[in-house]
């Protein structure tokens, strides 16, 4: 999730290299620079976390966490029982996904370290976030709610761990907009 501050570096970094590196050289490719910066952030198994992104980014709908594809907007605007499997499957890929998180954790390049280290708590809010969206699009609002509540709880301390490229505040107050109860 990006939102537009220089804290959004969560869970990579990827947008700011984009930024940075295109302003010097515009021919690189998008390959390119995913390469060069997950290379360098993940080391040598890069491609099994790009993988891993790109597997969640395919099986997130945009336009449902935007409000727009609600089943029946009388009862709300995340009402939508047919995007469950989809975010079900978000669940499963990084439950699959956090051995390899596990693995790589102990880095002794900083770098490397702190990159992992997001991973780690990414997939602790996705596990929080799939399961609330889950109970939104079922419309069981209160159970959304409480869930949500647990994620500000939860992901809180990674703030003053890293709050150089984490911004609770901004990522809550973007969550607060699915997960509010709505009458």
């Amino acid at each position: 999730m990006f939102f537009g501050n220089y804290f959004s570096f969560f869970p990579t970094g990827l947008v700011f290299y984009t930024y940075g590196r295109t302003l010097f050289d515009s021919s690189l490719t998008a390959e390119q620079l995913e390469e060069e910066y997950f290379s360098a952030a993940y080391g040598e198994d890069w491609r099994i976390v790009a993988d891993y992104l790109d597997s969640i980014s395919a099986k997130t709908n945009y336009l449902y966490l935007c409000g727009h594809e609600s089943s029946d907007p009388s009862v709300g605007p995340y009402y939508n029982p047919s995007v469950v499997p989809d975010f079900e499957e978000i669940a499963r890929i990084v439950k699959e996904f956090r051995p390899v998180i596990d693995a790589h954790f102990d880095q002794k390049d900083r770098c490397k370290f702190v990159s992992w280290e997001a991973l780690k708590w990414h997939s602790k809010l996705l596990e929080l976030y799939t399961t609330g969206v889950i109970a939104k699009a079922q419309h069981k609002q209160e159970e959304a709610w409480e869930i949500f509540q647990k994620i500000k709880r939860e992901m809180a301390p990674y703030d003053l761990i890293r709050q150089n490229n984490y911004d609770h505040f901004s990522l809550m107050y973007g969550l607060n907009s699915i997960f509010k109860i709505r009458k």
